[in-house]
């Protein structure tokens, strides 16, 4: 091979290098933060908001794991400029680029509702009112009165709290004619979406029923502030039914209150309802909020340990202090307390 030859070689095996390169490197921009994921998360994009701005909130809210990617990959793809504001729902295992797409499209917030996990009937209802897509009191009474007949609906509870737990939680665009109706049916044909493509296995490979699994899913999402730590809330509330304890979690007080006190009044923990984990053994009638699917997977596959007691770790950080002690569950109380005291909330 001459010398001419030779070096056009090399500069093609360079410039294929290049691309190859270019081409890997472009594949793990657009990585998903976790492919296994059925997670979604809430996200607002401010208006006004610029690539970098929007690349940081994404990463703040774990839908991307780097914001660097992010605002590379829209120099790449030309996107800088062309993202909209509003109130997004996306999934942990969505790529990058289909966020980012969904951002450029953006969506007609006067008519579009994020139900966020965790959020009970009632607060649905009163979100609805807020967006001017229907009054509260037009959802409760279809509720009440309406006729919705999917098979994974409790038979043994009766009015407006039948449906609590399978409105399911996600983003919803509603026409400006949709009916409280037309609403209730949206949110039920999403659970019945999930159920049939997730929930119905998860059940199955487990020795409890949906209802249970349900009701246990919204006391975990009401109590475990971080998601790492649901299992092991799980794990504590099936270890007190295990021994025929009070479960005493203040969620389902709250539930009754329709009110998230930070701390319950012995008044509060008296009230007289089959709802009130203080006075009545066992579960509740029924779920106490509409939960997300990683509460319903740990509802379903509780951490095994000996823990009976949590409490909120004096950090305030959303964590837990869990015990298996009596006398540790009232220290680790007592110094909650006093954070909270001293926190002035």
């Amino acid at each position: 091979m001459s010398k001419g030859k030779k070096s056009t070689f090399i500069i093609l095996i360079v410039i294929l290098a290049i691309i190859i390169m270019m081409f890997i490197g472009f594949i793990n921009l657009d990585k998903p933060m976790d492919p296994s994921s059925n997670e979604s998360v809430s996200v607002v994009i401010p208006r006004g908001s610029a690539t970098s701005d929007i690349a940081n909130i994404l990463e703040e809210k774990s839908v991307i794991d780097s914001a660097f990617k992010f605002k590379i990959l829209s120099k790449i793809k030309g996107y800088d400029g062309k993202f909209k504001s509003g109130e997004y729902s996306f999934n942990k295992s969505m790529k990058p680029s289909e966020i980012a797409s969904v951002i450029i499209k953006g969506i007609d917030n006067k008519n579009t509702v994020t139900i966020p996990e965790g959020f009970s009937i009632y607060k649905i209802g009163k979100r609805l009112e807020e967006k001017g897509i229907c009054t509260q009191s037009e959802f409760e009474n279809e509720l009440k009165n309406g006729n919705f007949d999917y098979s994974f609906l409790p038979n043994d509870i009766s009015g407006i709290e039948r449906y609590e737990g399978y409105l399911y939680p996600d983003t919803y665009s509603f026409s400006e004619h949709t009916t409280a109706q037309d609403i209730i049916k949206a949110c039920l044909d999403n659970f019945e979406k999930k159920y049939n493509n997730e929930i119905k296995k998860i059940t199955k490979k487990s020795d409890k029923s949906l209802e249970e699994i349900m009701t246990v899913a919204s006391i975990v999402e009401r109590e475990a502030v971080k998601s790492d730590e649901r299992p092991l809330v799980a794990g504590v509330i099936y270890n007190r039914l295990g021994k025929n304890m009070k479960l005493q979690m203040c969620s389902t007080v709250q539930y009754l209150l329709k009110e998230d006190k930070p701390v319950l009044s012995i008044a509060d923990t008296e009230i007289s309802s089959d709802y009130n984990t203080y006075i009545h053994e066992g579960l509740p009638p029924g779920p106490i909020c509409n939960p997300g699917m990683a509460s319903i997977k740990a509802a379903a596959n509780p951490e095994k340990t000996k823990y009976i007691y949590f409490v909120v770790s004096s950090k305030l950080d959303g964590s837990m202090e869990y015990s298996s002690d009596y006398e540790k569950f009232l220290k680790d109380k007592e110094k909650y307390y006093d954070a909270l005291e001293k926190s002035g909330k």
